[in-house]
């Protein structure tokens, strides 16, 4: 078996969670992480958010959480009233929190980020719609908004059929081998009557000058 390094780590420019602590907490803190991220996806799923990503930083028993969403007003609400629900409903799951802040950033071109195409992707397979269709049309759409490149990959029983598939269609350069390429990589799953279905999809933007 040859060594494997993991995507994020390849083209990361920044770690989704951000802290250092001792020892004894680390368990702790993980276990936080990937509570405020499941609640984040129930949300998301419920609301249709188009959520991007959920960066998490810590100081001490601070916690500073920024969502990014290509619909950010849905997060906020009227008057903020969402979002300040959100963030009690955070804090009722982490009773030794200190102090809680979330931050919602927009997300500008949706179009040409991997992880909102990838739920969209993923979206309209469950709701049965042809994938084939669907796919290319999002693949014009990044193009057309500037990408370099582009690659979308779906796997499983697509469209109902008896014996699962894949679908790979790519347009552009995706040098995923270059570590100073910008590229953005996402998966998600669509549930099927017929069983789940992967959508992986890689967004190449250009070379980064750092």
């Amino acid at each position: 078996m040859g060594n494997k390094v993991p995507l994020f780590n390849l083209w990361a420019k920044k770690y989704s969670s951000d802290w250092f602590c001792n020892y004894k907490s680390y368990a702790k803190n993980i276990l936080e992480d990937e509570k405020i991220r499941s609640l984040m996806r129930s949300f998301d799923k419920a609301y249709r958010w188009d959520m991007s990503a959920v960066n998490i930083a810590r100081l001490s028993n601070n916690i500073h959480i920024e969502i990014k969403a290509a619909r950010p007003g849905i997060i906020i609400g009227k008057s903020g009233r969402d979002l300040d629900l959100l963030k009690d409903r955070i804090a009722s799951a982490l009773p030794e929190t200190a102090s809680l802040k979330i931050q919602v950033n927009p997300v500008r071109k949706p179009e040409m980020d991997a992880k909102c195409i990838a739920e969209k992707i993923a979206f309209d397979i469950s709701k049965g719609k042809q994938y084939k269709f669907l796919i290319k049309r999002y693949v014009a759409d990044a193009m057309r908004f500037g990408l370099k490149g582009i690659k979308i990959i779906c796997s499983g029983r697509l469209g109902g059929v008896e014996i699962a598939r894949k679908f790979a269609i790519a347009q552009g350069s995706v040098p995923r081998h270059t570590i100073r390429a910008d590229i953005d990589y996402a998966l998600a799953v669509a549930k099927t009557n017929s069983g789940l279905c992967g959508v992986k999809v890689w967004t190449y933007k250009g070379i980064r000058s750092k």
